[in-house]
C-alpha cells in the first residue's frame, strides 16, 4: 500500500503535500520579510555614514542623520518591500501553475535586492561632487569594485 501524500525519490515524482506547500511558503515569506528589512538598514547605515563623512548638507551630522531616517529609511523600506512583495506573489503564481521551485523565488528575491543595493549606492549615497573631506567623492573606506556618483554628471 501507498500512501497518496508521501512522495518518492527527490520530491519530483509526485505531488506536495498541503504541508510541504505551506512550509515552503512560510521559508520563502521570512526570506522576503528579512531581506525587505535587513537591507534598507544596511543601506542607510551607508548612506548615513557617507553623508557624513564627506559633510553633505555643510550644516552637521544631525541634518543628515533627520534625512536618513525620517526620509530616506522609510522610502527604502516601502521601495524593498513592494519589490519583494512583488516577486513573492509572481513565484507563488508561477509555483502553481509550473514546476517553479520556491529556491528560485528566494534567488530573483536576492538578485533584486543586490541591484536595489547597488542603485541606493550608486546614486543615494555618494555625493555628485567631490569635496574637501571626500576629494575623490567617496570617504577613504569605500571599495573600489562598488560603483560611485549620481548619474554621472561630474
Amino acid at each position: 500500500m501507498r500512501d497518496p501524500g508521501v512522495t518518492t525519490g527527490h520530491g519530483r515524482g509526485g505531488a506536495d503535500t498541503p504541508g510541504q506547500r505551506g512550509r515552503r511558503a512560510w521559508i520563502t515569506a521570512a526570506v522576503a520579510t528579512g531581506l525587505a528589512v535587513l537591507v534598507p538598514l544596511a543601506e542607510s547605515y551607508l548612506v548615513l555614514n557617507t553623508w557624513i563623512i564627506c559633510d553633505i548638507g555643510g550644516i552637521n551630522a544631525g541634518v543628515s542623520t533627520m534625512t536618513v531616517i525620517f526620509f530616506l529609511l522609510p522610502a527604502l523600506l516601502i521601495g524593498h518591500a513592494a519589490v519583494l512583495g512583488l516577486l513573492y506573489w509572481a513565484g507563488a503564481r508561477l509555483s502553481r501553475s509550473t514546476r517553479w521551485p520556491p529556491l528560485a523565488t528566494v534567488i530573483l528575491f536576492v538578485t533584486a535586492t543586490v541591484v536595489g543595493a547597488l542603485l541606493v549606492a550608486r546614486f543615494v549615497a555618494t555625493p555628485a561632487e567631490p569635496s574637501l573631506t571626500c576629494p575623490t567623492g567617496v570617504p577613504e573606506w569605500w571599495p573600489s569594485w562598488l560603483p560611485h556618483g549620481s548619474f554621472g554628471l561630474y
